[in-house]
């Protein structure tokens, strides 16, 4: 049995990570067809900079990390290749990033165990193991389908862009998780021995939820003479559970009987949920989430959180939250709904959610009326919700009308403005007319404050 290193190279992607004690470090594996006998075997991997130990100059800001390559025949318990890696990553000295790679071997017929160690060069007593149990089967008599690349982003190839397939960028998404913000998943696979068959053939993309229930499907007619060809595809998920999820690539015949098929597993993150638990299965969302405010609140603090934040939920994530049973479900659900909202991803804060909390600390000050909190009324909501007016006008003295306030928004839409009337002389401010989408319109709010 014949394993065989081509090649090591790295690519710098800039993408914020919140701290962790552990490495984030993960891979994943797709195989296609180098001659008749092996496979070409493809380790797609990822490696954050935090924890590493940092090195500063006046050129450069660095880390050095090794990563171990180890592959072991299963079936013998036996290891038969290793080779270990020291790599130097520059980095931005505020920001910490992650790096994305490609390490190819070939392997012929067989099960494999691969085992990388990720460890810090410079202090030896970070290390970090994973490992992964693959399967290689060259079949050469009938149509056979490659391993699946999970891409991250597919397009026009850079100039020495090593993830260059068939005139194609496809940067692998190594992490395998999908995120409810990201605008599509991306697919890429090969088909070999296509000219065995000498009749039209569907080729099936498909996606099963964690309840096994199809979520998305496509189909496609092939007929072609040539040996092997390429498919790439895409999808979009939206308003589904988080969970693991399972695409599907297959070929059929004519008579619709399966030739073979291809499966990839991956996790999509969201604010919906509707299970005992998330599954945070994948380890960089898991320890996201363990290091995040919302692993450690109270139940308490949980409702509190969630009071403030149901002006911007989903009818779908309003109605699930009241459902959660226990506090673990409401930490959980609470921290991927702001996940979701995190506008800026290559910074380890969401500064949404802290400038969220701040406009609720103003609101309840502010514009608390009798017994009611600021957060529970309409100004309070719309505060909160679309952020500090551009205008504020209030009509506290006309001898026609009770008192309204006019609060004009300038960055909205175009500009918007809002209608408050204290229409029942109280000195409570309800929402009366406004011109923003979505928002309660009423052309004869003026009517409601007449004082008759």
């Amino acid at each position: 049995m014949k394993i065989k290193i081509f090649a090591f190279v790295i690519l710098l992607l800039n993408v914020s990570l919140a701290q962790t004690n552990t490495f984030d470090f993960d891979f994943d594996l797709a195989d296609f067809r180098f001659d008749n006998s092996s496979q070409r075997v493809e380790i797609y991997y990822s490696v954050s900079s935090k924890n590493f130990t940092k090195s500063f100059t006046q050129d450069k800001n660095f880390f050095l990390t090794r990563i171990d390559l180890n592959i072991y025949n299963a079936q013998k318990d036996s290891l038969i290749f290793s080779q270990p890696y020291v790599i130097r990553y520059e980095i931005d000295k505020e920001v910490d990033s992650y790096f994305v790679g490609l390490l190819n071997f070939r392997a012929g017929n067989g099960k494999y165990v691969l085992k990388l160690i990720l460890s810090d060069y410079l202090d030896s007593t970070k290390t970090q193991e994973i490992n992964k149990k693959f399967e290689i089967n060259c079949n050469t008599e009938n149509p056979s389908l490659s391993g699946i690349i999970l891409g991250s982003k597919i397009g026009e190839p850079a100039e020495n862009d090593i993830f260059t397939r068939n005139g194609m960028s496809i940067i692998p998404n190594a992490r395998s998780i999908i995120y409810e913000n990201m605008p599509l998943g991306f697919y890429y696979a090969e088909l070999y021995n296509l000219q065995k068959s000498k009749d039209t053939l569907r080729f099936t993309a498909r996606i099963k939820n964690p309840y096994d229930v199809e979520i998305f499907h496509k189909d496609k007619f092939i007929f072609t003479t040539e040996k092997a060809i390429v498919q790439v595809g895409s999808f979009k998920l939206k308003d589904l559970v988080s969970g693991k999820y399972r695409l599907y690539l297959e070929l059929y015949d004519k008579n619709d009987s399966l030739l073979t098929r291809r499966t990839k597993d991956f996790f999509y993150a969201s604010s919906v949920t509707s299970d005992s638990t998330l599954n945070l299965s994948n380890l960089y969302l898991k320890q996201d989430y363990v290091t995040s405010e919302f692993a450690i609140m109270s139940e308490g603090e949980c409702d509190e959180m969630f009071r403030i934040s149901r002006y911007l939920a989903s009818p779908n994530e309003e109605k699930i939250y009241p459902k959660l049973i226990n506090v673990n479900q409401k930490r959980e659900w609470l921290f991927l709904f702001w996940r979701k909202r995190d506008k800026n991803f290559d910074t380890p804060e969401n500064e949404y959610l802290a400038e969220y909390k701040e406009r609720a600390e103003f609101v309840d000050s502010k514009y608390r009326e009798y017994q009611t909190r600021g957060t529970e009324t309409d100004r309070g909501r719309v505060y909160l919700v679309y952020g500090k007016p551009t205008k504020i006008e209030m009509v506290q003295n006309d001898y026609y009308k009770k008192p309204y306030h006019t609060w004009e928004y300038d960055g909205i839409e175009g500009g918007v403005y809002f209608i408050f009337g204290d229409i029942n002389s109280l000195g409570q401010y309800q929402l009366l007319h406004s011109t923003k989408q979505g928002e309660k319109h009423d052309p004869n709010w003026i009517d409601r404050l007449k004082i008759r």
